[in-house]
C-alpha cells in the first residue's frame, strides 16, 4: 500500500497523513485533540494577528511563555526579538495582569559615565605622557555620549538613542539628530522603542560599510507639523538599493530573517495610520514616515 504524505501546520488544523495512519484510532484522537488545543491557544491567536509569519524561534519562545515558563531570547539584531516581548505583553492582557517593560540602558549609562568621569580626574593627577593623553581624548569622546542623554522629550527615544549613539561610537560613526520627542508622546513605549530602533539599525548597518569615515554619517529628524508628526533618517548609501512598493529590498542571503526591521517599520506605521516611503539620490538613502499626531 502506498502512503502519501501530505504536510501542513498545526495551527491550522492539518496533518501529516503518513504519520498519523501509524497511531492507533486512540493516538489518533489525542492528536486531534491536542490540534484543537494549539488552535485556541493564545500563541497561535497572537500569531494569526501579526502581518507576517512568525519564525520557528518566535513560535517556540511565545509558547514557553504560555506554559509559565522564562525565556531568554538571543539572536542577531534584527532577526525579532521584540515580536516576544511583544507577545508577553499581549498575554498579560489576554490574563488581565500586569506587565512590565524595562530596559537597563539608563542605569548602566549612568553607571558607566560616573565610571569615566573618575578615571579622567585620576589621569589629570598624574603627569602626561602619550600613552595617557590618548587614553583620556578616548574617555572624552566617549563621555560625550552619556552627556547628551535625555534631551528629546521622550525617555525612551533617550534610551534608545543613547544605546546607538555607544554603537556609533565603537564603529566610528557619526550620529546626529533633530528631534521632539514630545511630538511622539501618543504612540506607545513599545512602537517608539521598536521604531526608531529598526532605523536606527538599518542606517548603521548600512553606514558602518563606508571605507570612508566622513561618508559614516546619520541624521534623525523627528518633526511636528500640524497634525502630523514627520520622521525621517538619512544615511550615505554607494551601494546601488533596488525598491520594491516604495521599500527596499533585503540584498541579504536570508530574506526572510533579515527583512523583519523593515516589515516592523512598516507594521507600526500602519498601526498608526501612517505612510511611510524609502528613496535613493545622490548615494544617500532617505526613509520618511508621516504620522497623523494624537491618534
Amino acid at each position: 500500500m502506498t502512503h502519501h504524505r501530505r504536510h501542513g501546520n498545526n495551527d491550522t488544523g492539518t496533518y501529516d497523513a503518513e504519520m498519523t495512519t501509524a497511531l492507533s484510532p486512540a493516538q489518533r484522537y489525542a492528536a486531534f485533540k491536542q490540534t484543537q488545543a494549539k488552535r485556541q491557544s493564545v500563541s497561535s491567536r497572537f500569531a494569526r494577528s501579526m502581518p507576517f509569519e512568525l519564525d520557528d524561534f518566535q513560535v517556540k519562545a511565545n509558547d514557553a511563555l504560555e506554559a509559565g515558563d522564562n525565556v531568554l531570547v538571543a539572536a542577531p539584531t534584527g532577526a525579532g526579538k521584540t515580536v516576544v516581548a511583544d507577545f508577553a505583553i499581549y498575554l498579560a492582557q489576554e490574563r488581565n495582569v500586569k506587565a512590565f517593560y524595562t530596559t537597563p540602558i539608563k542605569a548602566l549609562s549612568n553607571q558607566k559615565y560616573h565610571d569615566l568621569k573618575h578615571q579622567i580626574n585620576i589621569l589629570k593627577t598624574q603627569s602626561y605622557t602619550g600613552k595617557s593623553t590618548s587614553y583620556l581624548e578616548k574617555m572624552e569622546r566617549e563621555i560625550r555620549v552619556y552627556e547628551t542623554q535625555n534631551k528629546t522629550g521622550n525617555q525612551i527615544l533617550d534610551a534608545v538613542l543613547t544605546n546607538k549613539a555607544m554603537i556609533c561610537q565603537n564603529k566610528e560613526i557619526e550620529l546626529k539628530f533633530i528631534v521632539d520627542g514630545e511630538a511622539l508622546s501618543f504612540m506607545d513605549d513599545m512602537d517608539v522603542s521598536a521604531l526608531f530602533g529598526n532605523m536606527l539599525d538599518n542606517a548603521i548597518e548600512s553606514a558602518e560599510k563606508q571605507q570612508e569615515k566622513q561618508k559614516r554619517l546619520i541624521w534623525l529628524y523627528v518633526t511636528r507639523e500640524k497634525q502630523f508628526v514627520r520622521i525621517r533618517t538619512e544615511n550615505y548609501c554607494d551601494e546601488k538599493i533596488h525598491f520594491k512598493n516604495g521599500m527596499p529590498v533585503t540584498t541579504k542571503k536570508d530574506r526572510r530573517l533579515h527583512g523583519y526591521g523593515m516589515k516592523s517599520i512598516k507594521s507600526t506605521v500602519e498601526k498608526y495610520h501612517g505612510s511611510v516611503v524609502a528613496a535613493q539620490e545622490n548615494n544617500w538613502f532617505e526613509l520618511k514616515i508621516l504620522l497623523p499626531a494624537g491618534r
